[in-house]
């Protein structure tokens, strides 16, 4: 993943698809409350909240972590954080 993720347009794509799914969860929230008859004056506002919430956090988390991998694979710039995890899961370790 790594390798794939350093090359330009294979991030550029994989960040693409996030900002794709944050736009169609950002629709598709809103969208099958009012489907389901379940939008009302009432609660509309805090779904569409809710709803973007979650298009955000989902997407920007996508985003993320492409970008890190990509980092990590271009420059170094991010730890290894599996290898930092393995000793503490080892008999013996910190824990």
């Amino acid at each position: 993943m790594q390798a794939v993720l350093s090359q330009p347009l294979s991030l550029a794509l994989y960040l693409a698809a996030a900002v794709a799914l944050a736009l169609h969860l950002f629709h598709g929230a809103e969208a099958a409350h009012r489907s389901l008859g379940l939008l009302d004056p009432l609660n509309g506002g805090r779904i569409r909240v809710a709803g973007r919430l979650l298009a955000v956090l989902l997407g920007g988390g996508f985003a993320l972590v492409a970008v890190m991998v990509a980092w990590s694979g271009m420059a170094g710039l991010v730890p290894d954080l599996a290898a930092a995890a393995v000793p503490a899961l080892l008999p013996g370790g910190p824990l």
